[in-house]
């Protein structure tokens, strides 16, 4: 698997496509990923298209993940993966509330 990697701003951003995260990925890739983590902050992968079983192996490659707060916004099947919604929140003055603080976790 060939990676081709390009920059969005010569500091901030990489897109990297010529990756298959529906696959397992080796240890050289993973290291690659990782470095290009370090270096660039924000990492975008177009046209994933992931479940939940490939979003798990998807983020191993850059830790362990971890379990998430908001025990009722998980997958039944995959507690491990969160969701934001604002379905279950009334609305105030007219408007939808928003929920979103835990996103970064």
């Amino acid at each position: 698997m060939e990676l081709s990697l390009r920059p969005i701003t010569p500091n901030f951003g990489l897109e990297i496509t010529g990756i298959d995260f529906s696959q397992p990925v080796n240890a050289q890739v993973k290291k690659e990923l990782n470095d290009s983590f370090s270096q660039y902050a924000v990492l975008v992968f177009p046209n994933q298209g992931l479940g939940p079983a490939e979003l798990i192996q998807f983020g191993e490659i850059f830790g362990r993940v971890m379990e998430q707060q908001l025990k009722d916004f998980v997958l039944p099947d995959f507690p491990l993966v969160g969701y934001n919604s604002t379905k279950d929140l009334p609305s105030k003055n007219g408007k939808l509330q928003v929920r979103g603080e835990n996103y970064h976790t």
